[in-house]
């Protein structure tokens, strides 16, 4: 199965690498309570947030839709968004996971751009994400116990 590439952050556009650095930066002191956005997540979110954009810019890559200079909020467009789920569908990505990115992405523009709304990624249409994105209970085969033992 074709995989989905992340986009190393050494080769994030500059301003999405800063913003997202900024967002990650620790308070100098115990005594100093301002620090980055995305402090305020557990490491492994982060981890996964920094992931998931990493597709994300690398898919606009891929598309030749990845711009130096261009504001992130800017090159989150419906077309585009739909175009990324549709190549997820097309790698065999389920459903649960693609909504699962496309509320990840929500998050990671909420802490780079919180100046941006983007409610279309995680209310489609005006409904709840879960909703389109309706996962499915995976098949568990069904085997003769005694015949296992």
């Amino acid at each position: 199965m074709i995989k989905l590439r992340s986009l190393a952050i050494e080769n994030w556009p500059e301003r999405d690498r800063t913003l997202w650095q900024q967002a990650n930066s620790a308070a100098r002191s115990v005594f100093d309570e301002t620090h980055g956005e995305a402090m305020k997540l557990r490491p492994m979110t982060r981890s996964n947030y920094q992931r998931i954009y990493g597709t994300w810019l690398q898919f606009l890559k891929d598309n030749e839709w990845l711009v130096a200079g261009e504001d992130p909020g800017d090159r989150v467009t419906r077309d585009r968004v739909r175009a990324w789920a549709q190549s997820m569908v097309a790698v065999g990505r389920a459903k649960g996971t693609i909504g699962l990115y496309k509320i990840s992405l929500h998050a990671m523009l909420k802490i780079i751009a919180p100046d941006r709304r983007f409610e279309f990624l995680y209310r489609p249409g005006g409904r709840s994400i879960w909703v389109t994105y309706r996962s499915m209970p995976k098949p568990f085969p069904d085997h003769d116990i005694e015949a296992l033992l």
